[in-house]
């Protein structure tokens, strides 16, 4: 079986858009996302809607629990510009990123989030 990896997205969205054209002009099917998906000046938005449409066991990154867990002023210099298009109602953990999400997304990120926790409690992480 053939799969794909991809990690370190943070929110570059056109990049991202070409891996995925090119995984399926392979053929390949499985795909596996390492993490470290929004942070980054780039376009967290456009990139989280991509992922979340996307048929792939996702991981959390160290960047992405950093979007989730901390306040602002707590993260790195490359986290606050993701945190800033994902938190446009200045809410804390996964609320700043359901925020921005139409009610015809939210089930889906809830969804998502629900799958990354269950992977993360599989995997022995805390």
């Amino acid at each position: 079986m053939r799969f794909a990896a991809m990690a370190d997205v943070h929110g570059n969205y056109l990049a991202l858009e070409a891996v995925i054209a090119d995984i399926r002009a392979q053929g390949i099917e499985e795909i596996v996302n390492l993490g470290d998906m929004a942070s980054g000046p780039l376009d967290a938005r456009r990139t989280m809607d991509a992922l979340m449409a996307l048929d792939a066991v996702h991981v959390l990154g160290n960047h992405d629990r950093c979007l989730i867990d901390r306040p602002p002023e707590k993260m790195g210099s490359w986290d606050r510009p993701a945190h800033a298009q994902l938190d446009q109602v200045h809410q804390k953990g996964r609320d700043q990123i359901r925020a921005i999400l139409t009610p015809e997304q939210r089930p889906k990120f809830e969804e998502f989030l629900k799958n990354l926790d269950q992977q993360k409690k599989h995997s022995g992480s805390k």
